[in-house]
């Protein structure tokens, strides 16, 4: 389960403050399929690097299955990370991977074992 309550994410210019998201709140329950789109620069990116922290948000709280990750430490957060994997786009594929190879990359450093990991795999590779 993942939810968002009331999350700003805002950047410092000389003159003004720029809001690359700005009051998200949501929640995507455990199983659900949840899609972000929007045009290029409109903070879709922003708003996934939220999920496990890659950054902090300005305000609001971050919860994932159950911890609030905006309250954890940096180890705890690390602790946290390993239970969530993500599937970036394009840039951040790796080219001389397959489809499957890429998505196990999120479990690369579990001791889960390599049948478990492709057990794990499995179902997302037909949505």
């Amino acid at each position: 389960m993942i939810e968002f309550k009331n999350v700003t994410k805002e950047f410092q210019t000389n003159h003004s403050v720029l809001y690359a998201v700005k009051d998200a709140s949501f929640k995507i329950d455990a199983g659900e399929i949840f899609g972000i789109i929007g045009y290029s620069g409109a903070g879709k990116s922003t708003l996934v690097r939220r999920i496990n922290l890659l950054e902090r948000p300005t305000q609001g709280d971050v919860i994932v299955n159950g911890a609030i990750m905006t309250d954890l430490s940096q180890k705890e957060i690390l602790e946290h990370r390993r239970d969530i994997g993500m599937i970036f786009r394009q840039f951040n594929l790796m080219t001389s991977r397959t489809v499957k190879e890429n998505v196990l990359l999120a479990m690369h450093n579990t001791k889960m074992s390599k049948v478990r990991k492709t057990q794990k795999r499995s179902p997302y590779l037909n949505l």
